[in-house]
């Protein structure tokens, strides 16, 4: 009973933004939303009358941290859960959850999770409407939607808390479709740079 009212305390933590600030680099660290148990592809059709499982994971650089205990994020351009249209069923890998999907959500865990990668949910896509999800519709790991936290970050098992990347997964991709926000680049010589400055 101790254990499970020391993590009720941290997610509330994480929620409220109490924690201790500055956060901490997370580096490479994100969390991704995938078709697949192996977290190698980041689309997936949606057939009509047919569940397609979405998986929710957190990808640990560990030169930044090790495990998690908590994470708190949201998910951009999530569909309405419409049982007209379609349903979108969670499945979470705890029971310790704050808020939902479709705004801001948070989860905490009672043994930490430990990296490099760390399994956080499932989310079952349901498709009653063909105009529920149309082609190339992307769904994207977010800061935060409350404005006085705006965050997306990983707490480590010393509850340490991390900033890091979001993931994007698109359903019914019709091109190229990216699972991580690619970095801009721009052909350059040095004299440029130092122009900069």
């Amino acid at each position: 009973m101790k254990r499970m009212f020391t993590l009720m305390a941290l997610l509330a933590l994480v929620t409220t933004g109490a924690m201790a600030q500055p956060n901490h680099d997370g580096m490479g660290s994100f969390i991704g939303i995938f078709a697949d148990e192996v977290h190698s592809a980041c689309d997936a059709a949606l057939p009509l009358y047919v569940s397609t499982t979405v998986y929710f994971y957190a990808s640990m650089d560990v030169r930044a941290l090790t495990a998690m205990t908590a994470c708190e994020f949201s998910v951009g351009n999530m569909p309405e859960d419409n049982p007209g249209l379609g349903i979108v069923t969670p499945a979470w890998t705890t029971t310790l959850v704050i808020g939902d999907i479709f705004g801001d959500i948070a989860l905490a865990w009672e043994v930490p999770q430990p990296g490099p990668v760390a399994s956080i949910g499932t989310l079952a896509f349901f498709a009653i409407d063909a105009g529920w999800i149309g082609d190339d519709h992307v769904l994207s790991v977010e800061l935060t939607v409350d404005p006085t936290s705006l965050k997306r970050v990983i707490v480590d098992d010393l509850f340490d808390t991390y900033d890091v990347g979001g993931g994007s997964f698109t359903f019914n991709c019709t091109g190229t479709c990216t699972c991580l926000p690619s970095t801009a680049v721009e052909d350059t010589n040095w004299g440029s740079i130092k122009a900069l400055y």
